[in-house]
């Protein structure tokens, strides 16, 4: 249901119809976030709802850069293939 969707996107991803598979101010955040919260919290995501598609389907859980450049590149590219 639409209701459904709606609930989804907002709590997941609330730029998710306006970003091309990754949100440079949701990823901003969370830079500025983590910095300030250095070693005292668990850090803050900034993963779009296409990027947590690619590493689900495609990619490894592994928490380091290269999967997280190679998840930014593959959402990318399923936002320009799919509308």
């Amino acid at each position: 249901p639409d209701r459904v969707k709606a609930a989804f996107v907002s709590a997941e991803d609330k730029n998710f119809y306006q970003h091309p598979g990754i949100d440079i101010s949701g990823l901003a955040r969370a830079v500025i976030v983590n910095v300030q919260n250095w070693g005292s919290r668990r850090p803050v995501g900034a993963s779009t709802i296409t990027q947590q598609v690619a590493k689900n389907f495609l990619l490894s859980s592994d928490q380091t850069m290269g999967r997280k450049v190679k998840e930014a590149i593959l959402s990318f590219r399923i936002e320009q293939a799919y509308s």
